[in-house]
């Protein structure tokens, strides 16, 4: 019987050294999410080609601006 694997989440993923650790969470079989900025027009192109090979190798893109982090602390009073 397999043990189940843990869930990984990577801030920094898109960056030098997280993309290293995303491939590598993904190699070794864990579920792995990447915390981003949503993309959008202002965004570079190496960031969402990143973003495309993270897709299609199964990692799961987490998406949240700044904006919605800050009224999700304020509904939380942090």
């Amino acid at each position: 019987m397999e043990a189940k694997k843990n869930k990984i989440l990577v801030f920094g993923g898109t960056g030098y050294i997280g993309k290293y650790m995303v491939k590598a969470s993904i190699s070794l079989g864990h579920p792995t999410f990447v915390y981003t900025h949503p993309i959008n027009s202002k965004t570079p192109n190496s960031k969402i080609q990143i973003c495309k090979e993270f897709n299609s190798i199964g990692v799961t893109l987490v998406e949240v601006s700044l904006t919605s982090l800050y009224y999700v602390m304020k509904l939380n009073n942090c």
